[in-house]
C-alpha cells in the first residue's frame, strides 16, 4: 500500500506524476539509497514509463506493509548520470 503525504499529492499533481508510476518505482527500483538527512527515509530511482528516458526519484519511508511517500520528481541529474555510463 502507498500513502502520499499532502505535499506529495500537491507535487505529483503539479508535475504530472501518476501514482502507478510511483508504485512501479517503489516496488521495482533501479536503485535505492538512504536519504542522508532523514533517518528511515529512502530515495528510490527508476524509469516510470518504459520508453521514457526520464528518471523518477521517489522519496519515501517504508512503514510496515506500506510506503509513506514524501515527494516524487523527475531527477535530471540522475538522468545525466545514466547517459554518461
Amino acid at each position: 500500500m502507498i500513502a502520499l503525504t499532502r505535499h506529495a499529492v500537491e507535487r505529483c499533481k503539479a508535475r504530472g506524476i501518476k501514482k502507478e508510476w510511483i508504485s512501479s518505482v517503489l516496488h521495482e527500483p533501479d536503485r535505492k539509497e538512504p536519504d542522508p538527512d532523514r533517518p528511515g527515509v529512502y530515495r528510490y530511482y527508476g524509469r516510470a514509463v518504459a520508453d521514457d528516458a526520464r528518471v523518477l526519484r521517489v522519496v519515501a519511508a517504508p512503514e510496515g506493509e506500506y510506503f509513506r511517500v514524501i515527494t516524487a520528481f523527475f531527477d535530471r541529474a540522475e538522468r545525466r548520470r545514466r547517459t554518461l555510463t
